[in-house]
């Protein structure tokens, strides 16, 4: 290479440089990530340069996040607008515009993948849908509330946190409308959700169970070092929402503007367990229940509690399920409580809700040696859109702070299959009906 060319090649480098830095320093901040857990990475508008992010960094406007799975993070906007991410979510800030004099901006967010609870701050207070969420196939607008958005192949469950209009308390009335198909539906009551799918007007709002809740909002929350008291309900969600924007105040250190740097946060609401995925560590469930606990009489359990999970099936879908436990009684499943659900699976298209029958510890495979298997359902040419044999099973593990359990669904009329196993966490008293 000869002198002239090189030098310009250092001109060139040089100015591509500043350029990158101009750039970066034109670009508009949007907010600052905080209570990063696990790995999310981070695909800056500027440069594309795909990278980890972590808590107290910079968001700007154009930035797309994505989160791995047991990761998640909470991005809070400079309006004091809180938006938190679970696991294998998705999440670009398209337009944020802020006038803190005024309080007035406009705020639009795409959510591709993934579950996401979010609080409106200072913008869309006042204003009409002065925030929206872009989901396949519809839009959100939100008018000062908070809410939680469940995308997962193109189906998104869109829910309304609270205070909605309808509310006879002195809170600040909100409201979320969604729109597909030139249709809009409005939910105006706390825990009520409306569902877009592909091609399809949002259906009529409809009023979530306790585990219908739960299920959407667990992801959100790393596992716990412990298994809950009681199960989550919608004011426990509430008040995390809540805790987000205040902590982010607190720590901070700001009044009404959180553009600086935030230090490390921690997610208020860890009364779930990660969806999907395993809450405790590998070594411990392959361990079993422990070197000391080898039979249910040793388990330092008593009374009832109940298992609940989430979990994705290997041909797209999911399935959930809540099962109680008496060890007075020393049996598994029973009640209107008890069951499991498939969604969103090719292979058992309309398998929904589904039965578990009681049975007696004495009646698990292994019973006599030790801590059994339960066979919590087991049948054969079940309707499904198809015929499908079904086999659900289930272990109590870790000293019984886990259920792990497996599910197989084999379409013989389709000719496909589907499986998925996870772990379940154990909560105090037996589960709510649904």
């Amino acid at each position: 290479m000869t002198r002239t060319r090189f030098a310009a090649t250092l001109v060139a480098l040089s100015f591509a440089a500043q350029l990158a830095a101009g750039a970066a320093d034109a670009a508009t901040q949007a907010g600052v990530s905080a209570a990063v857990r696990g790995k999310v990475d981070l695909t800056p508008v500027v440069d594309q340069a795909l990278r980890p992010i972590g808590s107290g960094e910079d968001v700007f406007l154009g930035d797309a996040l994505k989160s791995h799975e047991d990761s998640g993070m909470q991005l809070m906007l400079l309006d004091e607008t809180s938006i938190t991410l679970g696991p294998s979510a998705d999440l670009t800030i398209d337009e944020f515009v802020y006038d803190p004099a005024t309080g007035i901006g406009e705020i639009t967010a795409s959510l591709a993948e993934g579950v996401f609870r979010f609080v409106t701050g200072k913008t869309s207070q006042g204003q009409d849908k002065a925030m929206t969420l872009k989901v396949p196939f519809g839009t959100i607008g939100i008018r000062g509330t908070m809410g939680a958005v469940k995308t997962d192949g193109g189906r998104s469950l869109i829910v309304l946190l609270g205070p909605g209009s309808q509310n006879n308390a002195d809170e600040r009335s909100g409201a979320i409308d969604v729109t597909a198909q030139g249709v809009t539906v409005s939910l105006i009551r706390p825990r009520f959700g409306t569902i877009i799918e592909p091609g399809k007007p949002p259906i009529e709002p409809f009023e979530l169970s306790d585990l219908e809740l739960a299920l959407v909002l667990d992801p959100l929350a790393p596992p716990p070092s412990q298994p809950p008291a009681l199960a989550p309900s919608v004011t426990d969600a509430v008040h995390a929402a809540e805790q987000d924007v205040a902590a982010a105040k607190e720590t901070s250190g700001a009044t009404g503007d959180i553009s600086e740097r935030l230090e490390e946060l921690t997610d208020p609401y860890d009364a779930a367990t990660v969806a999907g995925g395993d809450p405790f560590d590998a070594a411990t469930v392959a361990g079993g229940v422990g070197s000391n606990v080898t039979t249910f009489a040793d388990l330092p359990i008593q009374g009832q509690v109940h298992f609940r999970n989430s979990t994705p099936l290997t041909d797209g879908g999911s399935y959930g399920f809540q099962v109680d436990v008496d060890f007075g009684a020393r049996t598994i499943g029973g009640g209107i409580s008890n069951r499991f659900f498939v969604d969103n699976s090719p292979t058992a298209p309309s398998l929904c809700c589904t039965s578990i029958n009681v049975q007696s510890f004495d009646d698990a495979i292994g019973a006599s040696a030790g801590i059994p298997e339960f066979i919590l359902f087991d049948e054969k040419k079940v309707d499904c859109g198809g015929s499908c044999d079904i086999t659900f099973t289930g272990t109590i593990t870790d000293s019984g702070n886990s259920l792990n359990h497996s599910l197989s669904i084999v379409n013989t009329t389709l000719g496909l299959t589907a499986s998925g196993s996870g772990a379940a966490p154990r909560f105090d008293g037996p589960g709510q009906e649904f």
